[in-house]
């Protein structure tokens, strides 16, 4: 005795399988991208710290705290409009407030402008710290961007806060580092 219909139903689970399977690589697809988004913003961002760190050096032991006195527990960068100044005296100072201006405008993404000369080259949300410990000369310099997918919570404390009451979103690079006594 023949069954009608088997074949068709064979036809039918086939198709489920392979609409599955299809619905699978699309998700894989997209997390691959959100996962290149995620390196390419750490990427940016460490590129962002270093140039912050290098600015740091170049102004010498003497100012170089001044860039942490000037923000306070401030940051630069998304949300961002005011200017920060090192009240400090010297001939060094407006290096500083140069220096502080232009990281800003790196935060804000000013690296890459569209045809429409707005800034296009950030981060979501990136924003910039600069800490120094007198107990230890040590400063920290940080970047904090909000990330895709909820992770774990970084150490540093850098725009603590500032993407929404889970930190889990809150991505952190940063830097410590010591300038020399070359006296």
């Amino acid at each position: 005795m023949r069954m009608r219909g088997f074949t068709l139903i064979e036809i039918l689970v086939a198709l489920l399988v392979v609409a599955l399977g299809i619905l699978g690589i699309a998700g894989l697809q997209v997390r691959a991208q959100q996962s290149a988004l995620e390196a390419q913003q750490r990427t940016q961002a460490l590129m962002i710290v270093e140039d912050m760190v290098e600015r740091m050096r170049s102004v010498g032991r003497s100012f170089a705290p001044c860039h942490a006195e000037a923000l306070g527990d401030n940051t630069l960068g998304a949300g961002n409009d005011d200017d920060y100044t090192c009240t400090w005296g010297g001939d060094l100072r407006h290096h500083v407030t140069t220096n502080l201006a232009e990281w800003d405008a790196l935060l804000k993404g000013a690296a890459v402008q569209t045809e429409d000369d707005n800034d296009a080259g950030a981060m979501v949300g990136a924003r910039g710290c600069i800490r120094y410990d007198d107990a230890t000369e040590e400063y920290t310099v940080a970047v904090a961007w909000q990330g895709m997918l909820p992770t774990a919570v970084p150490d540093d404390e850098c725009a603590t806060g500032a993407y929404g009451d889970d930190d889990r979103l809150r991505r952190v690079v940063s830097y410590r580092f010591r300038i020399a006594h070359l006296d």
